[in-house]
């Protein structure tokens, strides 16, 4: 399980509405899943925002 902190929370909140909004509850599950993978990778920043 992801932990995040309460400002990650909201800006992933964010995100989903803005990458998601029409998608399926799969497909907004899939851009956050994509989210926490950019934020576990050494490649992209180690922040949801």
């Amino acid at each position: 399980m992801t932990y995040l902190r309460s400002d990650d929370l909201r800006c992933m909140a964010l995100n989903l509405y803005h990458e998601a909004r029409n998608e399926s509850t799969a497909g907004r599950v899939a851009v956050g899943q994509v989210v926490l993978n950019r934020v576990k990778s050494i490649y992209f920043p180690q922040s949801v925002c």
